[in-house]
């Protein structure tokens, strides 16, 4: 088949008037898509999407970023270094450091 001879018959269908449809149309594929998503079988996926799903809702994104930063701030708190002898633990680059092979053999 040429270009134009495809180009026509495309635009014949163009040109045809759209037939209406069933009023119901809406309903039956709604319907259809209801039965489909029951008939599906349950995989692990589809519970972790769900899962998934259930988490990006606002709700739960609001309450797991509180949730992080009381959980930062509090282990900040606990985890806090004594501010009276600081450290920088650079020793550990040293030619004598203390967790190094030949340190520990010289001993």
């Amino acid at each position: 088949m040429k270009a134009e001879e495809f180009d026509c018959l495309v635009g014949d269908l163009a040109r045809q008037p759209v037939p209406p449809l069933d009023p119901r149309f809406n309903d039956a594929v709604w319907r259809a898509i209801r039965q489909r998503k029951a008939e599906a079988p349950s995989s692990v996926w589809s519970l972790w999407d769900g899962w998934i799903a259930a988490l990006l809702r606002p709700q739960p994104i609001l309450a797991s970023f509180a949730l992080a930063v009381a959980f930062g701030l509090f282990s900040g708190v606990l985890l806090k270094e004594s501010r009276s002898a600081p450290t920088t633990e650079l020793s550990v680059f040293s030619a004598h450091a203390p967790g190094m092979l030949a340190t520990l053999m010289e001993h």
